[in-house]
């Protein structure tokens, strides 16, 4: 389309040599507000009207279909799951999709409510996504679509990499996970596969292709990860206390602290995640690309405890002082603080790796994760009663916390020296009376489980 509207300026067009009035775009913004079932409806319908136009541009056999044919290739992405997805692509055209929308029956203001749509300075309205592969968004049962994420072809500065829907009554980016609501994924889940959460959609569809049943892959549209899609994720592919979940970000500053942010939300919904091991300079797609399939699969077989991430995270802010014995301490203690709240699976383990990669003494180590759970009981049953919420909502019995001294001691690896004294007493002290008080919350809550009350994936 030629004439008024120019080239794009950091995605949105230009009028007349303007940016488009940012006001008025605002002010036209679809509205977010519950509506009637019968609209909510024919909103998704405009979605899947949409989602098959942009599906036939991209099996075309046009030079630009060619050239999003050509990015799926490069990531990895095969034929099958080109269907599954139902991938497609936005030609460049300013009024490629409203057009074709339009042919249908549709008027500018139902383009603009499904976000397909945007208006101009002029009034006149073109397309949101141009120029752009394009991803459907489901809802989390897979039930309808309710928005896109756009790729732009072209990579430039002025260019968004990635373009969101925008708000409707249909889509919250904030609460939706790429892929969760895709048939491969649901497939999958259903016959027992683990999500992993990944960054981007390229990355998810690699996933979950690369997986062999056992891995999907699932990503924040356009956000940082959330506590409402963690809370998705453990609804429609949890509980993640049971399946498990694993973190596949990059492995680059960035990454790593999205994958500390996720060890919290993760872990307030109950699960222990773990964290796959890329290699530098290599997302999921990229290592399935230029390595195999199987590289990541191998990658996501050998994931690691995501604490070990967190701990080291703690130790790193004693990087500089190591060299003294102050400094030693209170990198042990730092660090003690998070090995506390670890299942007693993990405690031994850690207690190990900290001592024996960071040159700390494991005696020192031991006892600073007795006296950080022993200084702070509470913490114990803050765990537990965070778990205890989602066990009443799914009809589980209520369990006690173990004592302090009983969970950081539990499961530590047999060291040549035996445990000090002073260790022993504390431990005795503070409740580890006999081999029958070493049961944990964890274990009861498996025996409540396994006797019949609880209930399996949802």
């Amino acid at each position: 389309m030629t004439g008024p509207i120019g080239p794009d300026v950091n995605g949105v067009p230009v009028a007349n040599g303007a940016p488009i009035d940012v006001v008025a775009i605002l002010a036209q913004a679809p509205s977010a507000e519950p509506t009637s079932s019968a609209d909510v409806e024919a909103l998704a319908r405009r979605h899947a009207d949409a989602a098959a136009f942009y599906a036939a541009q991209l099996a075309g056999d046009s030079p630009n279909a060619a050239r999003a044919a050509a990015l799926l290739a490069t990531r990895a992405v095969p034929a099958a799951a080109v269907t599954g997805y139902q991938l497609g692509y936005a030609p460049p055209g300013w009024t490629a999709l409203t057009d074709h929308l339009r042919a249908h029956g549709y008027t500018d203001v139902q383009l603009l409510d499904a976000g397909v749509g945007l208006r101009t300075r002029r009034g006149s309205v073109v397309d949101r996504f141009r120029d752009r592969l394009m991803f459907p968004v489901r809802d989390p049962g897979g039930q309808r679509i309710v928005g896109f994420l756009g790729r732009a072809l072209t990579e430039a500065d002025d260019i968004p990499k990635y373009l969101n829907s925008p708000a409707t009554a249909l889509y919250a980016k904030g609460e939706l996970l790429y892929g969760l609501g895709a048939e491969p994924v649901r497939q999958a889940l259903a016959a027992g596969a683990r999500p992993v959460l990944v960054e981007g959609p390229l990355d998810a569809i690699a996933v979950t292709s690369a997986g062999a049943g056992r891995y999907v892959g699932v990503a924040p549209s356009g956000t940082a990860l959330t506590a409402a899609q963690v809370a998705a994720l453990d609804t429609y592919a949890g509980p993640l206390a049971e399946r498990g979940v694993t973190v596949g970000f990059d492995n680059d500053p960035g990454g790593q602290q999205a994958a500390l942010r996720a060890y919290d939300l993760l872990r307030a919904a109950g699960g222990w995640p773990t964290t796959a091991a890329l290699p530098d300079g290599l997302d999921p797609a990229a290592l399935a690309q230029q390595r195999s399939p199987e590289a990541l699969r191998v990658a996501l077989d050998t994931a690691a405890p995501l604490a070990d991430l967190v701990v080291d995270d703690r130790l790193s802010r004693w990087a500089d002082r190591l060299q003294w014995a102050e400094g030693r301490v209170g990198a042990a203690r730092d660090a003690a603080a998070v090995i506390a709240t670890l299942p007693p699976g993990q405690v031994g383990r850690q207690v190990l790796r900290v001592a024996e990669r960071h040159e700390l003494d494991h005696a020192e180590v031991t006892r600073a994760v007795t006296d950080a759970v022993s200084r702070d009981g509470d913490a114990v049953r803050r765990v537990a009663r965070r778990d205890l919420r989602g066990d009443l909502d799914r009809g589980w019995g209520r369990i006690e916390p173990a004592p302090a001294a009983q969970l950081a001691q539990a499961s530590y690896p047999q060291r040549p020296s035996p445990v000090p004294a002073d260790i022993a007493r504390d431990a005795m002290a503070s409740g580890m009376t006999s081999q029958q008080d070493n049961r944990n919350l964890f274990s009861r809550r498996r025996e409540v489980r396994s006797s019949g009350n609880g209930t399996g994936h949802r």
